[in-house]
């Protein structure tokens, strides 16, 4: 009689693991901890570890890597998906710059102005300027995020005078 063999069917994480020097039990404490949400204690509870060893595996490098894994292995999947959607964002709050509603213009425009990157290095002497200037970088919208940032320097200078005649 032949026996019959079970097929290993390997178990497909949404992550890259860095396991190498784990034991089972490990990472499914560590699953346990980032996919059920469970807490520490409740950890040790299920699987019948006291506290103490609990720590004693947070101070070994290859539980602690694992760890930082999985901790970091969503916010990189966040910070892609963001630069992936990063032009829609940005055609979006062109557009909102336009509204009709000052307010909303004006954070729009404080938002576009806070997001550029204002420490890019300076273009090199072949390089022509208008091509360091992104295509959305219109007079129009110059002139607005100008408009605002004047709005915004007599609003804090208002803001001051009245303060300094409080006092």
């Amino acid at each position: 009689m032949s026996k019959k063999r079970k097929k290993h069917v390997a178990t497909i994480r949404p992550y890259t693991t860095l396991s190498g020097g784990l034991n089972p039990q490990q990472l499914l404490v560590i699953d346990d901890l980032f996919e059920r949400g469970l807490t520490e204690l409740e950890v040790c509870q299920k699987h019948g570890l006291a506290m103490e060893k609990l720590r004693e595996w947070s101070r070994d490098p290859d539980f602690t890597n694992e760890v930082r894994q999985r901790l970091f292995t969503p916010v990189s999947k966040a910070w892609v998906m963001l630069g992936r959607s990063a032009p829609q964002v940005a055609a979006r709050l062109i557009e909102l710059t336009e509204s009709e509603k000052s307010e909303t213009a004006r954070k729009a425009c404080l938002d576009i102005l806070t997001a550029l990157p204002w420490d890019q290095p300076e273009p090199a002497e072949n390089d022509s300027e208008e091509s360091h200037v992104p295509e959305w970088f219109t007079e129009r919208t110059a002139s607005r995020l100008l408009e605002v940032l004047a709005e915004e320097r007599q609003l804090e200078k208002s803001a001051a005078s009245q303060a300094q005649q409080t006092r």
